[in-house]
C-alpha cells in the first residue's frame, strides 16, 4: 500500500503510521523532512561533522526499529529528538569509554616500560658496581697474578 504525499498536507503523525502499516514512502518523506534539523542537533552534542553524520544515521536507523512504539503523546518530533539525543549520548559515552580504557592501557603500559627502564637502569648499575670491585680486587693481586 503506497500512498502518494503531498509534503505539505500530510503531517508526522500519520506519515509514522502509514511507515508502520508497511508504507515505505512515508519514512522516506520523514527522512527528507526531519533529516537536516537532525544533523544540526546531533552537530550541537558531537561538535564534529562525521560524528554527527554518524548520529544522524544512527537516529534514522533506530526510527525504523522503533516506529511501532510511537504513542502519539508528543509531536512526533520531539520524539525523534529525544532519539537523537539518547543517540548522540550513548556515542560520547561509548567515546568515553574508549579513551577510558585508552587510557588505562597506557598507564599500564608506562608502567611495565617504567619499570623495565628501571630494571635496566639497575642492572646497569649493579654491573658497574661488580667491574669496580673486580678491578680493585685485582689492584690488590701481586703484579705477577694480575696477569691471569
Amino acid at each position: 500500500m503506497t500512498i502518494k504525499f503531498k509534503r505539505e498536507k500530510i503531517n508526522d503523525e500519520k506519515l509514522i503510521r502509514y511507515y508502520t502499516r508497511g508504507d515505505e514512502e512515508a519514512l522516506v518523506q520523514l527522512v527528507k523532512r526531519h533529516q537536516k534539523n537532525i544533523y544540526n542537533l546531533s552537530f550541537r552534542f558531537m561538535n564534529n561533522s562525521q560524528d554527527a553524520w554518524d548520529a544522524t544515521q544512527e537516529t534514522f536507523i533506530r526510527l525504523i526499529k522503533r516506529a511501532k512504539s510511537f504513542k502519539g503523546a508528543s509531536k512526533f518530533s520531539t520524539w525523534l529528538y529525544r532519539i537523537t539525543c539518547n543517540v548522540c549520548k550513548d556515542i560520547l559515552i561509548k567515546r568515553k569509554k574508549l579513551i577510558s580504557d585508552s587510557y588505562e592501557e597506557l598507564k599500564l603500559t608506562e608502567k611495565v616500560t617504567y619499570k623495565n627502564r628501571f630494571n635496566e637502569v639497575s642492572n646497569r648499575i649493579l654491573e658497574a658496581e661488580e667491574t669496580d670491585k673486580v678491578q680493585n680486587l685485582l689492584q690488590k693481586l701481586p703484579q705477577n697474578l694480575r696477569i691471569v
